[in-house]
Protein backbone atom coordinates (compact mmCIF):
# COMPACT_ATOMS: atom_id res chain seq x y z
CA UNK A 1 0.00 0.00 0.00
CA UNK A 2 2.84 2.62 0.90
CA UNK A 3 4.08 2.09 -2.64
CA UNK A 4 0.93 2.86 -4.43
CA UNK A 5 0.68 5.96 -1.67
CA UNK A 6 3.45 6.96 -2.90
CA UNK A 7 3.68 6.54 -6.61
CA UNK A 8 0.14 8.56 -6.48
CA UNK A 9 2.18 11.48 -4.83
CA UNK A 10 5.18 11.48 -6.97
CA UNK A 11 2.28 11.50 -10.25
CA UNK A 12 0.86 14.48 -8.40
CA UNK A 13 3.86 16.72 -7.75
CA UNK A 14 4.86 15.84 -11.84
CA UNK A 15 1.30 16.41 -13.23
CA UNK A 16 0.09 19.94 -14.87
CA UNK A 17 -3.16 21.04 -13.76
CA UNK A 18 -5.43 19.05 -16.21
CA UNK A 19 -2.84 15.86 -15.16
CA UNK A 20 -3.85 16.77 -11.43
CA UNK A 21 -7.83 16.57 -12.20
CA UNK A 22 -7.44 13.63 -14.13
CA UNK A 23 -5.54 11.79 -11.23
CA UNK A 24 -7.83 12.81 -8.57
CA UNK A 25 -10.63 11.71 -10.98
CA UNK A 26 -9.16 8.41 -11.05
CA UNK A 27 -8.41 8.21 -7.44
CA UNK A 28 -12.49 9.11 -6.78
CA UNK A 29 -13.97 6.36 -9.54
CA UNK A 30 -11.77 3.71 -7.60
CA UNK A 31 -12.62 4.38 -4.25
CA UNK A 32 -16.39 4.48 -5.42
CA UNK A 33 -15.51 1.42 -6.91
CA UNK A 34 -14.55 -0.03 -3.64
CA UNK A 35 -16.42 1.47 -1.10
CA UNK A 36 -19.22 0.22 0.97
CA UNK A 37 -22.65 1.21 1.05
CA UNK A 38 -22.11 2.28 4.89
CA UNK A 39 -18.56 4.06 3.58
CA UNK A 40 -21.33 6.18 1.13
CA UNK A 41 -23.64 7.03 4.02
CA UNK A 42 -21.30 8.10 6.32
CA UNK A 43 -18.02 9.85 4.63
CA UNK A 44 -17.10 11.57 7.95
CA UNK A 45 -13.73 9.32 8.05
CA UNK A 46 -12.09 12.27 6.37
CA UNK A 47 -12.14 15.14 9.00
CA UNK A 48 -10.12 13.61 11.42
CA UNK A 49 -7.38 11.25 10.75
CA UNK A 50 -5.56 9.48 13.82
CA UNK A 51 -2.38 10.78 14.11
CA UNK A 52 -1.09 7.27 16.14
CA UNK A 53 -3.16 3.87 17.73
CA UNK A 54 -5.85 5.87 19.81
CA UNK A 55 -5.05 9.70 18.76
CA UNK A 56 -7.12 11.58 16.50
CA UNK A 57 -6.69 14.87 15.28
CA UNK A 58 -7.99 17.49 12.03
CA UNK A 59 -7.22 16.20 8.56
CA UNK A 60 -6.43 18.52 5.81
CA UNK A 61 -10.28 18.82 5.58
CA UNK A 62 -11.57 19.84 9.19
CA UNK A 63 -10.23 23.81 8.67
CA UNK A 64 -12.61 24.24 5.86
CA UNK A 65 -15.67 23.73 7.98
CA UNK A 66 -14.84 26.96 9.93
CA UNK A 67 -13.99 28.59 7.30
CA UNK A 68 -16.79 30.88 6.21
CA UNK A 69 -16.00 30.61 2.19
CA UNK A 70 -16.64 26.94 2.09
CA UNK A 71 -19.37 26.90 4.83
CA UNK A 72 -21.53 27.33 2.15
CA UNK A 73 -20.61 23.92 0.36
CA UNK A 74 -22.52 22.05 3.60
CA UNK A 75 -25.61 24.71 4.51
CA UNK A 76 -26.51 24.52 0.38
CA UNK A 77 -27.25 20.50 0.42
CA UNK A 78 -30.05 20.37 2.34
CA UNK A 79 -31.81 19.37 -0.84
CA UNK A 80 -29.09 16.80 -1.99
CA UNK A 81 -30.24 15.98 1.63
CA UNK A 82 -34.09 15.27 0.66
CA UNK A 83 -33.83 13.88 -2.57
CA UNK A 84 -34.15 10.21 -1.65
CA UNK A 85 -37.81 10.68 0.24
CA UNK A 86 -38.38 12.98 -3.02
CA UNK A 87 -37.33 10.12 -5.27
CA UNK A 88 -39.57 7.83 -3.44
CA UNK A 89 -42.43 10.43 -3.17
CA UNK A 90 -42.74 10.92 -7.11
CA UNK A 91 -41.73 7.06 -7.88
CA UNK A 92 -38.78 8.22 -9.42
CA UNK A 93 -40.41 9.99 -12.23
CA UNK A 94 -38.65 12.41 -14.48
CA UNK A 95 -39.31 15.93 -13.21
CA UNK A 96 -41.57 17.96 -15.72
CA UNK A 97 -42.22 21.16 -14.17
CA UNK A 98 -39.25 23.57 -13.34
CA UNK A 99 -41.57 24.17 -10.30
CA UNK A 100 -41.78 20.72 -8.69
CA UNK A 101 -38.01 19.66 -7.63
CA UNK A 102 -36.66 18.64 -4.57
CA UNK A 103 -35.89 22.41 -4.07
CA UNK A 104 -39.38 23.84 -3.77
CA UNK A 105 -40.19 20.65 -1.76
CA UNK A 106 -37.17 21.30 0.57
CA UNK A 107 -37.69 25.16 0.73
CA UNK A 108 -41.55 25.48 0.82
CA UNK A 109 -41.70 27.32 -1.79
CA UNK A 110 -42.97 27.44 -5.53
CA UNK A 111 -40.50 30.12 -6.82
CA UNK A 112 -37.67 28.66 -8.70
CA UNK A 113 -33.77 28.63 -6.63
CA UNK A 114 -32.45 31.92 -8.22
CA UNK A 115 -36.31 33.93 -7.90
CA UNK A 116 -36.18 32.82 -4.04
CA UNK A 117 -32.14 32.80 -2.82
CA UNK A 118 -31.93 36.71 -3.21
CA UNK A 119 -34.78 37.00 -0.53
CA UNK A 120 -32.72 34.60 1.86
CA UNK A 121 -29.76 36.43 2.58
CA UNK A 122 -27.69 34.66 5.11
CA UNK A 123 -28.06 31.28 1.94
CA UNK A 124 -27.19 33.73 -0.48
CA UNK A 125 -24.24 34.62 1.16
CA UNK A 126 -22.99 30.97 2.27
CA UNK A 127 -23.90 30.58 -2.33
CA UNK A 128 -22.27 33.61 -3.13
CA UNK A 129 -19.18 32.33 -1.61
CA UNK A 130 -18.84 28.79 -2.29
CA UNK A 131 -19.29 29.76 -5.87
CA UNK A 132 -16.42 32.19 -5.58
CA UNK A 133 -14.16 30.06 -3.82
CA UNK A 134 -14.67 26.97 -6.01
CA UNK A 135 -12.76 28.80 -9.08
CA UNK A 136 -10.53 30.53 -7.15
CA UNK A 137 -7.75 28.49 -8.13
CA UNK A 138 -9.05 27.88 -11.67
CA UNK A 139 -7.33 30.26 -14.61
CA UNK A 140 -8.83 33.20 -16.13
CA UNK A 141 -10.64 32.16 -19.37
CA UNK A 142 -8.20 35.16 -20.50
CA UNK A 143 -5.63 33.13 -19.97
CA UNK A 144 -6.32 30.49 -22.96
CA UNK A 145 -7.87 32.94 -25.24
CA UNK A 146 -5.67 35.45 -25.96
CA UNK A 147 -7.88 38.28 -26.47
CA UNK A 148 -5.40 40.90 -28.47
CA UNK A 149 -4.04 38.15 -31.04
CA UNK A 150 -7.46 36.54 -31.91
CA UNK A 151 -9.17 39.98 -31.89
CA UNK A 152 -6.43 41.92 -33.27
CA UNK A 153 -6.36 46.24 -32.68
CA UNK A 154 -9.47 47.18 -30.74
CA UNK A 155 -8.11 49.78 -29.01
CA UNK A 156 -11.04 52.49 -29.79
CA UNK A 157 -14.06 49.85 -29.73
CA UNK A 158 -15.06 48.09 -26.87
CA UNK A 159 -14.84 44.12 -26.94
CA UNK A 160 -16.52 42.79 -24.14
CA UNK A 161 -18.79 43.70 -21.67
CA UNK A 162 -19.15 41.65 -18.33
CA UNK A 163 -22.98 42.15 -16.25
CA UNK A 164 -22.57 38.58 -14.99
CA UNK A 165 -23.19 40.83 -11.85
CA UNK A 166 -21.46 37.70 -9.28
CA UNK A 167 -18.24 37.03 -8.25
CA UNK A 168 -16.45 35.45 -11.25
CA UNK A 169 -18.84 32.08 -11.33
Amino acid sequence: MEAFVAQVQTLAKSADEAGLKELMDSLRRLRYSIETPNDAMFPFGSLIKEASKDHFGPSSVTPFLADKDYQGAFTTRSVLQHLPEFLIETKHENITDVTKTPFQKVHNTELLVFAWLPAQPAKFDHFQRIMTVQRAEAPSWLSVFRLKEELGGFSTKPVFVDIGGGFGQ
